[in-house]
């Protein structure tokens, strides 16, 4: 679970309105006990952009809707809301 969790780091992260949850609650599991290393260090990414994501997108019926307003803090660069190619990006990482 913990490698196909880690992988979403890389690969982005689904996107169907009742996913999120399970991956948070798994992603907390698997962190309470997961000893240092590179895993730990993929799981932990994956949180850190689940929560970056809900800064800018709710759920939605059975996908999600973004915003973009307000412009989250960690996109520290531009003003006023996201553009289409930042919403893109956060959504589907390189």
């Amino acid at each position: 679970m913990a490698a196909a969790l880690g992988t979403l780091a890389h690969a982005g992260l689904p996107f169907f309105a009742d996913s999120p949850e399970l991956v948070e609650s798994q992603l907390r599991y698997l962190l309470r006990s997961l000893p240092e290393g590179q895993q730990r260090t993929d799981l932990l990414a994956v949180q850190r952009r689940q929560k970056q994501v809900f800064e800018v997108a709710m759920p939605s019926g059975h996908f999600f809707a973004v915003a973009g307003l307000p412009r989250p803090s960690w996109r520290g660069e531009g003003t006023g809301p996201l553009s289409v190619t930042e919403i893109r990006a956060l959504l589907r990482p390189d």
